[in-house]
């Protein structure tokens, strides 16, 4: 069953690219975690605020890295990274609210209301960055 999997994810550069996008998005996401976890407790930021910390250095680490290893552009720098900073936005924005709604409005716990809103936001980031960001590669 595994190796048809990788069979599936070698033959569909979506599928692999999807795979990829996951374990970077991931990797980037604990980052974000961790970022949002020390300014949240150690630094007694405001939630919003340190999930904006967060984000904001989540998503640098995960341009670079779908840009390099998972969509291996090599052109268009600038526009792309805009393009990623953009989509992160809307991605931040979506995350603000969530947060917003699930500590403020129904007093959830800041931190499953995070990792609740990682994964919607991973979804719709993926399809922007993949058809608008990376369009072409």
């Amino acid at each position: 069953m595994i190796k048809k999997l990788l069979e599936i994810f070698r033959s569909n550069p979506i599928w692999r690219q999807l795979l990829l996008y996951g374990l970077i998005g991931g990797t980037c996401a604990m980052i974000d975690f961790g970022i949002f976890s020390l300014c949240n407790h150690f630094l007694s930021l405001d939630p919003l605020v340190a999930n904006i910390i967060g984000c904001v250095v989540g998503m640098l680490c995960s341009f670079f890295l779908n840009y390099y290893l998972n969509f291996k552009a090599n052109s268009h720098f600038v526009r792309r990274l805009l393009s990623f900073l953009t989509v992160g936005t809307l991605g931040l924005l979506f995350s603000e609210l969530i947060m917003h709604v699930g500590t403020n409005m129904l007093s959830a716990n800041e931190y499953l209301v995070k990792i609740g809103s990682v994964f919607l936001v991973a979804a719709l980031q993926f399809a922007l960055n993949k058809f608008i960001t990376f369009k072409g590669v």
